[in-house]
């Protein structure tokens, strides 16, 4: 894999080279370096009290206490710097607060160079930010695809970013990142011998639809010893209608489920990547080229209905529903999720939200998932 890194590394430099080409104009971004920065700050605040049928069965939590600061001079330079803070409400540490580090430089109206930690051009229901999504978390199957298996959320490393506007409203995006592969403030080390390549394009054909479709690829640099396949891969298509109040949301995602932690049930309760050194290979491990597919579809509607505009209410109902199979060659592995509710909006910036969530896995599916009733009412405070 070490010559796609390269050829990688050569799209990289080409690419800038070809935003700095044309020596003889002089751009328009450089009268943005010489007014004054915009510095802004940034709070989410969501605390949440939850009812279940699990364990514990009910509780409160601080889902989110984030604070960030951005930077923007002009269109040609902008910066975020985000911590997650209700980290320190749990098992978090300082380390662990860290989210969003990035700067992004822009040469050229229609091209960006983002470097530091960031999300990976993955999933619109990953890249939908938290202070805007409808329900209290993204799900089960976020959780399970971009999370677990990180082939999305964030990680270190650098993306190019091409954005072409053809009329007002339609617009082409095109985003290409190379990233270490271990997430987000990963302490495992970096062996700089493979990396994540990740892609995203994004159209919006009519200013009321959006349609986008990622691709990620893993390679892995490691000995002999480990267990996981020399790479994976993931790919997804969505979409985004907003019109007048309607919000629907559809994405399916389907790639292979590398970590043979999260799909051989003879290791899930003893399981390690890494064998020791020089050890024989355990045969309740799988063999590298037996590695499963995994898939999820994800669908969600939301109608924002204005009730008291002096006050600038709004009551949001919305229905999510997911389903998503860990191991598709499994029969009965899949997991099913639905979550209903309503939103009470208060302004732009505070609601309050009552939601009923439902989690129903097959009874081939990993013990992870449980069958479960949750109702949970948060308050979520997003500036």
């Amino acid at each position: 894999m070490r010559p796609f890194s390269v050829g990688l590394a050569v799209v990289l430099l080409l690419s800038v080279s070809l935003a700095f080409a044309d020596e003889g104009k002089k751009s328009k971004k450089n009268k943005d370096l010489k007014g004054k920065p915009d510095v802004a700050v940034g709070v989410n605040l969501h605390s949440m009290w939850s009812y279940s049928d699990g364990e514990p069965s009910n509780e409160f939590s601080m889902e989110m206490a984030r604070l960030q600061v951005t930077f923007k001079q002009g269109k040609s330079i902008d910066a975020k710097l985000q911590g997650d803070f209700d980290e320190l409400f749990g098992k978090g540490s300082a380390k662990a607060m860290m989210r969003d580090a990035w700067v992004r430089v822009r040469p050229m109206d229609w091209f960006g160079v983002k470097v530091g930690q960031q999300k990976r051009p993955f999933s619109r229901i990953q890249l939908r930010s938290m202070g805007k999504f409808e329900t209290v978390w993204r799900g089960p199957a976020d959780a399970w695809l971009s999370k677990s298996l990180k082939y999305g959320d964030r990680d270190i490393g650098i993306t190019l970013g091409f954005d072409f506007e053809w009329d007002e409203g339609r617009e082409l995006l095109l985003t290409l990142g190379a990233f270490n592969g271990n997430g987000k403030n990963s302490a495992e080390s970096d062996l700089n011998g493979a990396k994540d390549v990740v892609g995203r394009v994004e159209g919006r054909p009519v200013e009321w639809l959006s349609l986008g479709v990622s691709g990620a690829l893993k390679m892995f640099d490691h000995g002999s010893s480990d267990v996981r396949p020399e790479q994976a891969w993931a790919a997804g298509a969505d979409l985004q209608v907003d019109w007048e109040g309607l919000l629907v949301v559809a994405e399916g995602l389907f790639g292979e489920n590398w970590d043979p932690c999260l799909f051989a049930p003879d290791v899930h309760e003893t399981c390690v990547i890494l064998q020791p050194t020089g050890s024989t290979p355990n045969p309740s491990y799988p063999a590298k080229t037996l590695v499963p597919k995994t898939w999820s579809a994800v669908l969600m509607v939301a109608y924002k209905i204005p009730i008291y505009k002096a006050w600038k209410l709004s009551l949001q109902p919305l229905f999510k529903g997911e389903y998503f199979a860990p191991d598709a060659d499994v029969s009965d592995g899949n997991v099913m999720v639905a979550t209903a509710g309503v939103n009470l909006w208060i302004g732009k910036h505070f609601r309050f939200m009552v939601q009923e969530e439902l989690i129903r896995p097959g009874d081939g599916a990993p013990s992870i998932w449980q069958d479960e009733n949750r109702l949970m009412t948060q308050v979520a405070f997003d500036l």
